[in-house]
């Protein structure tokens, strides 16, 4: 969509945000949380959900990481009989004696393991690795920081997905506000307009130039010529009938020239 101008034209981008399924979050840490903080805890929230955790554990601003893999573990070990509490006993191979709470974060994670979830996510959750990159790889976030945006693709849905969360940031940048964007999938930087991304493209794409040799340059000159020269004969030599043709352009100027001199 096109802009109106303003009398001062913005085209600077301030700020940190996500541009996520639900709409823009601002993530620039002057708020709750920055980019790492807030794609960290929805992963979490993801993980906690698949867990059946008490959900009084997550309605609080911030989740308590350390408390959810307790309830988590807790859980577990309590719907195991004694036989197989044995068997996990086994499989982690301690005593009988060492309280398995001791084990909390490998009962976690095979806990996690039987519900689906994959190493990836879990070490996500539990604070390894980089939580940016995650969201917008698997959950097709945006991460924008001033005029820079990072995507995993940059599908013609991805550019209008970007441009118009760019938009709800600042109703005053211009179509020519430009935007540096570094997609993951292909490892490729790429430089764009915002009313370029608005219609789904990267650039606007000029109308192709044909390029003609010099001996089609001569010719398209020389019609050029004749052409205007024939406008200015009377009707009946401009008709292009057999007629005419026994007047040939050079031929009418001749005989026209005799007429005058007559």
């Amino acid at each position: 969509m096109g802009r109106f101008r303003t009398f001062i034209e913005n085209t600077d981008i301030s700020g940190e945000f996500w541009i996520t399924e639900d709409g823009l979050q601002e993530a620039g840490g002057d708020g709750d949380y920055n980019h790492e903080a807030y794609a960290l805890q929805h992963i979490q929230y993801q993980v906690a959900n698949s867990l059946d955790v008490d959900q009084s554990l997550l309605d609080n601003e911030y989740i308590d990481w350390d408390a959810i893999q307790i309830s988590v573990v807790e859980n577990y070990i309590d719907s195991l009989d004694e036989q197989q509490q044995l068997q996990l006993r086994q499989q982690l191979g301690i005593p009988q004696d060492e309280d398995l709470m001791d084990q909390r974060e490998n009962i976690f994670d095979i806990a996690a393991h039987e519900a689906g979830i994959d190493d990836e996510t879990l070490s996500m959750a539990s604070g390894y690795g980089d939580a940016r990159k995650y969201a917008i790889k698997h959950w097709g976030w945006k991460r924008v920081v001033d005029n820079n945006v990072e995507t995993w693709q940059l599908t013609p849905n991805d550019m209008r997905i970007i441009a118009n969360g760019i938009a709800e940031i600042d109703e005053s940048l211009t179509d020519d506000t430009p935007v540096y964007i570094y997609v993951y999938s292909t490892g490729q930087s790429h430089d764009a307009m915002l009313g370029d991304l608005e219609q789904g493209r990267l650039q606007h794409a000029p109308v192709p130039q044909i390029q003609a040799s010099p001996t089609q340059l001569a010719k398209a000159s020389t019609q050029s010529v004749r052409n205007a020269e024939i406008e200015k004969l009377h009707p009946y030599y401009k008709d292009i009938s057999p007629r005419s043709q026994s007047f040939p352009f050079g031929d009418w100027r001749i005989w026209s020239s005799h007429r005058i001199d007559g």
